[in-house]
């Protein structure tokens, strides 16, 4: 993961998918699936006192996600 304000991609990630970033002023996640079986798709970002700040699901082909901390 990128902390500098850059971004970074994962490709082909294992299901469920977590990353562990440490304090960010902002944070942005995009999630899809391109499979023309679709399904399902979620994001979350919970912040370090366990709270979810942001939640997020899509369903369908193509189904695209996105949460974000602001």
């Amino acid at each position: 993961m990128n902390t500098d304000g850059g971004s970074t991609q994962e490709t082909g990630a294992a299901l469920p998918f977590e990353q562990e970033v440490g304090a960010l002023d902002f944070l942005y996640i995009s999630a899809q699936i391109t499979d023309e079986s679709g399904g399902d798709v979620s994001c979350e970002i919970v912040d370090s006192t366990g709270d979810v700040v942001a939640t997020n699901t899509a369903s369908g082909f193509p189904s695209i996600v996105t949460c974000d901390n602001t």
